[in-house]
Protein backbone atom coordinates (compact mmCIF):
# COMPACT_ATOMS: atom_id res chain seq x y z
CA UNK A 1 0.00 0.00 0.00
CA UNK A 2 1.56 3.32 -1.06
CA UNK A 3 2.05 6.21 1.34
CA UNK A 4 -0.68 8.39 -0.20
CA UNK A 5 -3.24 5.64 0.27
CA UNK A 6 -2.11 5.08 3.87
CA UNK A 7 -2.59 8.77 4.65
CA UNK A 8 -6.07 8.82 3.17
CA UNK A 9 -7.08 5.59 4.88
CA UNK A 10 -6.00 6.83 8.31
CA UNK A 11 -8.14 9.96 8.01
CA UNK A 12 -11.20 8.23 6.61
CA UNK A 13 -10.96 5.45 9.21
CA UNK A 14 -11.09 8.05 11.99
CA UNK A 15 -14.16 9.63 10.37
CA UNK A 16 -15.79 6.21 10.22
CA UNK A 17 -15.24 5.73 13.94
CA UNK A 18 -17.26 8.84 14.63
CA UNK A 19 -19.75 8.25 11.83
CA UNK A 20 -20.93 4.94 13.26
CA UNK A 21 -24.07 5.89 15.09
CA UNK A 22 -24.35 9.65 14.62
CA UNK A 23 -27.15 11.91 13.43
CA UNK A 24 -26.77 15.47 12.22
CA UNK A 25 -29.36 17.95 13.45
CA UNK A 26 -30.62 18.57 9.89
CA UNK A 27 -30.36 14.98 8.74
CA UNK A 28 -31.96 13.19 5.85
CA UNK A 29 -33.96 10.11 6.75
CA UNK A 30 -32.30 6.73 6.31
CA UNK A 31 -34.24 3.68 5.10
CA UNK A 32 -35.63 1.19 7.58
CA UNK A 33 -32.56 -0.61 8.97
CA UNK A 34 -33.86 -3.98 7.75
CA UNK A 35 -34.55 -2.71 4.23
CA UNK A 36 -31.51 -3.40 2.04
CA UNK A 37 -33.30 -2.63 -1.25
CA UNK A 38 -32.12 1.01 -1.66
CA UNK A 39 -28.51 -0.03 -1.13
CA UNK A 40 -25.86 -1.50 -3.45
CA UNK A 41 -23.73 -4.18 -1.82
CA UNK A 42 -19.97 -3.75 -2.32
CA UNK A 43 -18.65 -6.22 0.29
CA UNK A 44 -19.87 -9.59 1.56
CA UNK A 45 -16.94 -11.20 3.32
CA UNK A 46 -16.19 -12.78 6.71
CA UNK A 47 -19.76 -12.21 7.86
CA UNK A 48 -19.61 -8.47 7.14
CA UNK A 49 -21.71 -6.68 4.54
CA UNK A 50 -21.00 -3.17 3.30
CA UNK A 51 -23.38 -1.18 1.08
CA UNK A 52 -23.38 2.24 -0.57
CA UNK A 53 -26.12 4.56 -1.74
CA UNK A 54 -26.18 7.93 -3.49
CA UNK A 55 -27.04 10.74 -1.08
CA UNK A 56 -29.21 13.76 -2.00
CA UNK A 57 -27.26 16.91 -2.86
CA UNK A 58 -23.91 15.33 -2.01
CA UNK A 59 -20.94 13.91 -3.91
CA UNK A 60 -20.20 11.60 -0.96
CA UNK A 61 -21.98 8.25 -0.84
CA UNK A 62 -23.94 7.03 2.16
CA UNK A 63 -22.79 3.81 3.82
CA UNK A 64 -24.53 0.84 5.40
CA UNK A 65 -22.67 -1.92 7.28
CA UNK A 66 -24.11 -5.02 8.87
CA UNK A 67 -22.42 -7.57 11.12
CA UNK A 68 -23.54 -10.17 13.66
CA UNK A 69 -21.52 -10.21 16.88
CA UNK A 70 -21.45 -12.62 19.81
CA UNK A 71 -22.14 -10.07 22.53
CA UNK A 72 -24.97 -8.42 24.46
CA UNK A 73 -26.77 -5.12 24.11
CA UNK A 74 -25.45 -3.81 27.42
CA UNK A 75 -21.85 -4.64 26.44
CA UNK A 76 -22.22 -2.69 23.20
CA UNK A 77 -23.56 0.38 25.00
CA UNK A 78 -20.94 0.16 27.75
CA UNK A 79 -18.11 0.05 25.22
CA UNK A 80 -19.53 3.04 23.34
CA UNK A 81 -19.61 4.99 26.60
CA UNK A 82 -15.99 4.14 27.43
CA UNK A 83 -14.73 7.41 25.93
CA UNK A 84 -11.30 7.10 27.56
CA UNK A 85 -10.62 3.97 25.48
CA UNK A 86 -11.27 5.57 22.09
CA UNK A 87 -7.65 6.60 21.59
CA UNK A 88 -6.55 2.98 21.95
CA UNK A 89 -8.77 1.45 19.26
CA UNK A 90 -10.06 4.26 17.02
CA UNK A 91 -7.40 4.85 14.39
CA UNK A 92 -5.76 8.29 14.56
CA UNK A 93 -7.94 9.44 17.45
CA UNK A 94 -5.71 11.64 19.63
CA UNK A 95 -8.35 13.07 21.98
CA UNK A 96 -11.62 11.68 23.33
CA UNK A 97 -13.30 13.47 26.20
CA UNK A 98 -16.71 13.39 27.82
CA UNK A 99 -17.74 17.02 28.18
CA UNK A 100 -21.08 16.68 29.92
CA UNK A 101 -23.66 14.12 30.96
CA UNK A 102 -27.20 15.40 30.48
CA UNK A 103 -30.49 13.93 31.73
CA UNK A 104 -31.02 12.22 28.37
CA UNK A 105 -27.58 11.82 26.83
CA UNK A 106 -23.86 12.51 26.67
CA UNK A 107 -21.87 15.29 25.00
CA UNK A 108 -18.35 14.37 24.01
CA UNK A 109 -15.44 15.68 21.95
CA UNK A 110 -13.15 13.85 19.52
CA UNK A 111 -10.09 15.05 17.63
CA UNK A 112 -7.90 13.30 15.06
CA UNK A 113 -4.14 13.22 14.62
CA UNK A 114 -4.01 13.24 10.84
CA UNK A 115 -0.76 12.66 8.94
CA UNK A 116 0.64 15.49 6.86
CA UNK A 117 -0.62 17.04 4.61
CA UNK A 118 -4.17 16.35 5.87
CA UNK A 119 -5.50 18.75 8.53
CA UNK A 120 -6.71 17.36 11.83
CA UNK A 121 -10.49 17.10 12.23
CA UNK A 122 -12.66 17.38 15.32
CA UNK A 123 -16.28 16.83 16.40
CA UNK A 124 -18.62 17.66 19.25
CA UNK A 125 -21.34 15.04 19.45
CA UNK A 126 -24.56 14.60 21.41
CA UNK A 127 -25.02 10.85 22.04
CA UNK A 128 -28.33 9.26 22.97
CA UNK A 129 -29.72 5.73 23.32
CA UNK A 130 -33.25 4.38 23.25
CA UNK A 131 -34.59 0.85 23.71
CA UNK A 132 -37.89 -0.72 22.74
CA UNK A 133 -39.12 -2.48 25.91
CA UNK A 134 -40.87 -5.24 23.92
CA UNK A 135 -38.35 -6.09 21.17
CA UNK A 136 -35.32 -4.93 23.24
CA UNK A 137 -33.93 -3.33 20.06
CA UNK A 138 -31.51 -0.51 20.89
CA UNK A 139 -31.13 2.58 18.71
CA UNK A 140 -28.04 4.72 19.11
CA UNK A 141 -28.19 8.26 17.78
CA UNK A 142 -25.97 11.30 17.79
CA UNK A 143 -26.11 14.83 16.49
CA UNK A 144 -23.57 17.59 16.05
CA UNK A 145 -23.43 19.89 19.06
CA UNK A 146 -20.90 22.44 17.84
CA UNK A 147 -22.08 25.39 19.94
CA UNK A 148 -21.02 23.54 23.09
CA UNK A 149 -17.31 23.66 22.23
CA UNK A 150 -15.74 26.43 20.16
CA UNK A 151 -13.84 25.68 16.96
CA UNK A 152 -10.09 26.31 16.90
CA UNK A 153 -7.53 27.00 14.20
CA UNK A 154 -5.73 23.70 14.76
CA UNK A 155 -8.65 21.56 13.56
CA UNK A 156 -11.27 21.48 10.83
CA UNK A 157 -14.69 20.96 12.37
CA UNK A 158 -16.47 18.23 10.36
CA UNK A 159 -19.50 20.04 8.86
CA UNK A 160 -21.82 17.13 8.06
CA UNK A 161 -22.06 13.90 10.00
CA UNK A 162 -25.16 11.77 10.34
CA UNK A 163 -26.03 8.16 10.91
CA UNK A 164 -28.10 5.80 12.98
CA UNK A 165 -27.12 2.48 14.56
CA UNK A 166 -29.60 -0.31 15.31
CA UNK A 167 -28.72 -3.22 17.62
CA UNK A 168 -31.08 -6.18 17.28
CA UNK A 169 -30.83 -9.05 19.82
CA UNK A 170 -30.95 -12.54 18.31
CA UNK A 171 -31.99 -15.79 19.97
CA UNK A 172 -28.53 -17.36 19.97
CA UNK A 173 -26.64 -14.92 22.18
CA UNK A 174 -25.68 -12.69 19.26
CA UNK A 175 -26.61 -9.16 18.24
CA UNK A 176 -27.16 -7.92 14.68
CA UNK A 177 -25.48 -4.50 14.38
CA UNK A 178 -26.63 -2.27 11.52
CA UNK A 179 -25.03 1.11 10.83
CA UNK A 180 -26.27 3.62 8.26
CA UNK A 181 -24.36 6.83 7.78
CA UNK A 182 -23.25 9.73 5.63
CA UNK A 183 -20.57 12.35 6.20
CA UNK A 184 -18.73 15.17 4.49
CA UNK A 185 -15.33 15.81 6.10
CA UNK A 186 -14.86 19.46 5.14
CA UNK A 187 -11.60 21.02 4.06
CA UNK A 188 -9.56 19.33 1.37
CA UNK A 189 -10.74 15.75 1.03
CA UNK A 190 -12.35 15.22 -2.38
CA UNK A 191 -15.41 12.99 -2.61
CA UNK A 192 -13.71 10.56 -5.01
CA UNK A 193 -11.03 9.94 -2.38
CA UNK A 194 -13.57 9.14 0.33
CA UNK A 195 -15.63 6.98 -2.01
CA UNK A 196 -12.50 5.21 -3.29
CA UNK A 197 -11.49 3.87 0.13
CA UNK A 198 -15.00 3.16 1.41
CA UNK A 199 -14.88 -0.59 0.87
CA UNK A 200 -11.58 -1.10 2.69
CA UNK A 201 -12.25 1.28 5.57
CA UNK A 202 -15.77 0.24 6.49
CA UNK A 203 -15.02 -3.47 6.22
CA UNK A 204 -12.01 -3.18 8.52
CA UNK A 205 -13.82 -0.88 10.95
CA UNK A 206 -16.60 -3.45 11.31
CA UNK A 207 -13.97 -6.12 12.01
CA UNK A 208 -12.39 -3.90 14.69
CA UNK A 209 -15.73 -3.34 16.42
CA UNK A 210 -16.59 -7.05 16.30
CA UNK A 211 -13.20 -8.12 17.66
CA UNK A 212 -13.38 -5.63 20.51
CA UNK A 213 -16.88 -6.64 21.57
CA UNK A 214 -15.99 -10.34 21.50
CA UNK A 215 -12.70 -9.94 23.35
CA UNK A 216 -12.68 -11.06 27.00
CA UNK A 217 -10.71 -7.90 27.83
CA UNK A 218 -13.66 -5.59 27.14
CA UNK A 219 -16.62 -7.33 28.80
CA UNK A 220 -18.10 -4.28 30.52
CA UNK A 221 -21.84 -3.64 30.90
CA UNK A 222 -24.42 -1.04 31.92
CA UNK A 223 -27.41 -1.80 34.12
CA UNK A 224 -30.00 0.34 32.31
CA UNK A 225 -30.04 -1.65 29.06
CA UNK A 226 -32.12 -4.87 29.03
CA UNK A 227 -30.32 -7.85 27.52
Amino acid sequence: MNQQRKVLLSVVTFLVGVLIGSVHAKSQIFPDPLDRSPWTQIVNNEGIQVYTMEWPESDFVAIRTEVVVKTTLSKIVANVLDFDSYTSWMKKCKTAQLLKKTPDGFIYYLASDSPWPINDRDFVVYLQFSQDPETRIVTMSKRNHDNFFAENDDHIRVPKLQSVATFIPLDNGHVRMIFQGHSEPGGWLPSWVMNWVTEYVFFNSAKTVRNRLQSPDFQKTVDWIID
